[in-house]
């Protein structure tokens, strides 16, 4: 009979850390570099709804709402963030160099100005201090928190159970590096609010981290790196705040779920996780949960309509 009761006693336990660590659980959609060309609309709707389909409440798009290739067109940057507007609960959107850094490349002189069209997604995309979506999240926003930063609209933060999340206005293209004051001013913000991020984390007791931003900061380009230090505020981040982090991405449209930040000739920083995700003709997104206390903090699950050649 002791015996017994012992086990049950086991059994209750067990299931009291299991039913402990899927309240600590926290689960969020992560997709990004789509649609491409009105040949990949269908399967991007599709994938839509398979997003509304996985009832986690909260989506990111890591930027990029169109191809490169692609004017800069009002009609086109407000149709593709009306769907966003229109997605089910709450989706958290950063920009990429697409829909602004790289519109000199258009054809269309009337949108072809990048500072122009950035302020157009500003507008667009940023309207208040809340998430876009059918059931917006409310954050807190870098331009809210005093007069230094009011620009910076698209810099957020928000927390969900143990995890505090946070978005960074960080593009591809370099950065958009060639323009010195436009890029200069940016960054600086950029690092501020990286800070900003993970100070708040330990201000909540925060047991996790999620920082989504655009660009690949792992991309080769030519000549000096626009990301330099970024990467660098993220390893410093990340080495103080202790517990695990998780930076998402897109930018290079190939999946990849890894540990590659070095620290100069060092070791990799141990508690720093990369996830980038699919993009461009690859039209999945990625579930991913987070478990602060777990074997594997963060664990990753892509699904979608298709994928193509990236």
């Amino acid at each position: 009979m002791r015996l017994h009761s012992i086990r049950y006693a086991l059994m209750i336990l067990v299931a009291l850390i299991g039913a402990a660590r899927a309240e600590e659980s926290v689960s969020f959609v992560a997709y990004g570099d789509m649609p491409y060309g009105e040949e990949t609309l269908e399967a991007y709707r599709a994938l839509l709804k398979e997003i509304a389909a996985q009832g986690t409440g909260l989506a990111i798009h890591v930027g990029d709402i169109k191809s490169s290739k692609a004017d800069c067109t009002d009609t086109l940057l407000d149709a593709r963030l009306a769907e966003m507007k229109a997605m089910a609960g709450a989706l958290v959107y950063t920009p990429g160099d697409n829909e602004w850094t790289d519109c000199h490349r258009g054809e269309d002189p009337r949108f072809s100005d990048p500072e122009e069209r950035l302020a157009r997604v500003r507008a667009l995309g940023f309207p208040a201090a809340e998430s876009l979506g059918a059931a917006p999240l409310a954050l807190i926003r870098q331009a809210d928190e005093g007069p230094r930063y009011a620009a910076y609209v698209e810099n957020a933060r928000w927390r969900l159970g143990s995890v505090q999340f946070g978005t960074v206005h960080v593009v591809g293209s370099n950065n958009n590096r060639d323009d010195a004051a436009e890029f200069s001013a940016r960054e600086g913000a950029g690092i501020a609010w990286i800070g900003e991020i993970f100070q708040a984390a330990d201000r909540v007791d925060a047991q996790a981290v999620v920082i989504a931003l655009h660009a690949d900061l792992f991309r080769p380009v030519d000549g000096p790196s626009g990301f330099a230090r970024i990467d660098a505020a993220l390893r410093a981040g990340a080495r103080a705040f202790g517990g695990p982090v998780l930076l998402v991405h897109g930018d290079s449209h190939v999946f990849a779920f890894d540990r590659p930040f070095f620290d100069g000739d060092g070791p990799v920083v141990p508690n720093l996780w990369r996830l980038e995700v699919p993009g461009a003709r690859d039209i999945r997104a990625a579930r991913v949960t987070v478990e602060p206390n777990g074997a594997r903090p963060f664990s990753v699950l892509l699904f979608g309509p298709g994928e193509g050649d990236g």
